[in-house]
């Protein structure tokens, strides 16, 4: 066994534990040197509340927390945006229609569950953070006990820690993910006591404080008001008395240990439908061909590949208070991946945490709050400047009772003897100066800028107008910036519908899927049984039946096919396209339904591989409707005449010839009559134009 790997299989509790534990410190150790940990605790800090650092008597304290509000406009814009996604059968056009329920399930589960809520906290850490991880699990007793569903949770950046992950950052690819779990020590042991009940009982807490989110707002909570500290409500007191927690750890391992002990291996739990056996290595695997000469299956000696003992990565959950492991086996997820997908909108290659959005301008936040506070108190030295008094002419209790601001003041002094009173600063010292609120102006508009919210917010309040001119408007507002930020979210999106896609396939039963994705609002069927998506065979073992299932993965894909801003720039491509349909160019249905982004419009024609192929196979259904129209209507026609006695019925007449007036047969073609007016020359794109006072739209160019 190598010191960099896991010990074995198998291996005893106190050499497991022993391991993680080092794996644990390693991934803290990792993430303590890496730059942008350093800024979490200040950002924290900055975003927690609007206190400042100490109360000034008689100076301003006003607080201008520009970076709190970028922040919120960051997040309420990026989460604005429509992200929809769609499942495609990968090449077999046969499971179009389950493709097209599993989106309509996957869309019934993102309108019925709190979706929108845990992505904008994705979001939250992504931005002022630099990096939040969205992970997404089944939890079987997400809706009540057995009442399963799919559970998506937002982690913090300290959450989430790695050993040996590479030098691309693709945690996917990372040897051990760590993910943190932490939670009361009740709750704990109430999860665990179950499952493993003497890890359960072997649980302590790991701390009597809460996290370094709270540890930073009790840091600014110290400079509230002695009123508001009353005995007993200081965040150290509620810490000690109501906070005892514990860190769970769930360790994703790629481990490529082999079966070589000579027998076959029972892997993940029995009853469930991720167990699976695994062949010792050399052992014969039948190959499904039959040997004609002695009428059984060639068989060939089982290879490494087929003998991992962990095809789907290793799990092991476990806590630091214990040497007893709650759990080490195979990952329970036939998606076989970490369930995890980071967001990073201010990242580099160099680095595998992003930096935080909002970190820049905090300089400029402190300048912008000095500004507004020197402002403020030159406004109030003006008002009441400071005072020299003779105090052998008067008392210092006339001095400090004199108020130059409040109107009708009345004070009697001896005014014999030279001045009572004396301003040693000339008034127009405190004058504001023109240039000091334009300077201010400037600071906010480089906070702005720095962060792009500007365009990013424009883009997310406008991009709702549905005129063309606003579609060119749109375009040119969307800087690279706010595109590269929308982009960002596109890749975590599609790995967390491969990951939905297989615990449709793992969880959900086949009534429930048809339930969900049925449009009549029928009951859902929330009682968890695991069970597929695939057709029933009599007789057929249930490993059978699951194996058929997990084959049938790699037959769907999640594409995330409407993504904020480049919906925008597709909006312009499908305008051109609607123009070229209406010009008679030979562009087929299916061809533009997948630019128009129709979801479940059908399969393409078989054996059609290309445009013109698909238009000519449209032109031959287009006939084929004409022609069983017609048939139904001379047959219509007929019983008319035979009830009439051969009288047909008044106005009525053959049916329109293809493409005459009123047959529908379609635009005309190049050849068809010329239209007036000036021919376009498309030297600008497309866009919408509404006739008639709005009742009807048309395409227009140059």
């Amino acid at each position: 066994m190598s010191q960099y790997q896991i010990p074995r299989f198998g291996s005893t509790n106190d050499q497991i534990a022993g391991y993680m534990r080092e794996a644990t410190q390693q991934g803290e150790a990792w993430l303590a040197t890496q730059r942008p940990s350093s800024e979490w605790m200040s950002i924290i800090e900055r975003l927690s509340a609007s206190i400042p650092q100490a109360e000034l008597s008689g100076q301003s304290n006003a607080t201008y927390n520009k970076t709190e509000r970028v922040a919120r406009e960051l997040v309420a814009s990026l989460g604005s945006f429509a992200h929809d996604g769609e499942f495609k059968p990968s090449s077999d056009k046969k499971l179009y229609n389950q493709a097209g329920a599993l989106t309509k399930l996957d869309r019934h589960w993102n309108n019925q569950e709190d979706v929108y809520l845990t992505q904008r906290a994705g979001l939250q850490y992504g931005i002022a953070l630099g990096t939040g991880y969205l992970g997404c699990e089944w939890d079987k007793h997400y809706h009540g006990m057995y009442k399963g569903d799919i559970r998506l949770t937002a982690y913090a950046p300290d959450r989430v820690t790695f050993v040996q992950l590479p030098s691309d950052n693709d945690i996917q690819r990372a040897y051990i993910v760590l993910i943190k779990h932490e939670l009361p020590i009740t709750f704990a042991k109430r999860v665990y006591a179950q499952t493993n009940p003497a890890f359960a009982a072997a649980l302590q807490p790991d701390r009597s404080a809460p996290g370094w989110i709270s540890k930073g707002l009790r840091k600014v909570q110290e400079f509230l008001s002695p009123a508001l500290r009353v005995r007993g409500t200081r965040p150290g007191d509620v810490a000690e008395a109501s906070f005892p927690t514990c860190d769970i750890f769930h360790a994703y391992i790629m481990d490529d240990a082999v079966n070589d002990i000579g027998i076959n291996r029972q892997m993940g739990a029995m009853g469930t439908n991720w167990s699976y056996q695994v062949p010792s290595l050399g052992d014969p695997i039948n190959m499904g061909i039959m040997n004609p000469a002695t009428g059984q299956n060639f068989t060939r000696p089982a290879e490494p590949s087929d003998c991992a003992l962990f095809p789907l990565r290793r799990l092991v959950i476990f806590a630091r208070s214990t040497d007893i492991i709650a759990y080490d086996g195979s990952s329970p997820w036939w998606h076989g991946m970490v369930p995890l997908a980071r967001f990073r909108f201010n990242d580099w290659p160099w680095e595998a945490l992003g930096r935080s959005c909002v970190g820049m301008i905090g300089s400029l936040d402190d300048s912008m709050n000095n500004i507004f506070r020197g402002m403020e108190d030159s406004i109030a030295v003006r008002l009441d400047p400071p005072v020299l008094y003779n105090d052998q002419m008067v008392s210092q209790s006339f001095a400090e009772a004199f108020n130059p601001r409040k109107a009708g003041v009345r004070a009697a002094a001896n005014l014999d003897g030279g001045k009572v009173l004396e301003f040693p600063v000339p008034p127009g010292q405190y004058d504001v100066g023109s240039w000091i609120p334009e300077h201010l102006r400037y600071l906010d508009d480089r906070a702005e800028y720095l962060t792009g919210v500007r365009d990013l917010t424009a883009i997310a309040k406008a991009k709702q107008l549905p005129s063309g001119d606003s579609i060119e408007k749109l375009l040119e507002m969307a800087g690279p910036l706010t595109q590269d930020m929308v982009r960002a979210i596109v890749g975590p999106l599609r790995q967390l519908g491969e990951m939905r896609k297989a615990y449709y396939f793992q969880f959900y039963t086949y009534q429930r899927i048809l339930q969900a994705s049925d449009a009549t609002g029928q009951p859902e069927d929330w009682l968890y049984t695991p069970d597929q998506l695939v057709n029933t065979i009599e007789g057929e073992p249930i490993a059978q039946r699951q194996n058929r299932a997990r084959q049938l993965l790699s037959e769907f894909t999640y594409s995330v096919t409407q993504s904020g801003i480049s919906e925008i720039n597709r909006m312009t491509t499908k305008l051109f396209y609607a123009q070229l349909l209406k010009l008679g160019f030979p562009l087929d249905w299916w061809t533009f339904a997948k630019i128009a982004q129709i979801s479940n419009f059908g399969p393409e024609p078989e054996e059609t591989h290309n445009v013109m192929e698909r238009w000519i196979a449209q032109q031959h259904i287009q006939a084929e409707i004409q022609a069983n129209l017609q048939e139904e209507m001379a047959m219509s026609a007929a019983e008319t005449a035979a009830k009439t006695g051969g009288l047909g019925a008044p106005g009525t007449g053959g049916p329109p010839a293809p493409g005459g007036e009123g047959g529908g047969g379609g635009p005309a073609g190049p050849a068809g009559p010329k239209r007036p007016g000036r021919p376009s020359s498309f030297n600008a794109p497309p866009k919408l134009v509404s006739k008639d006072g709005g009742e009807r739209s048309t395409m227009t160019t140059s």
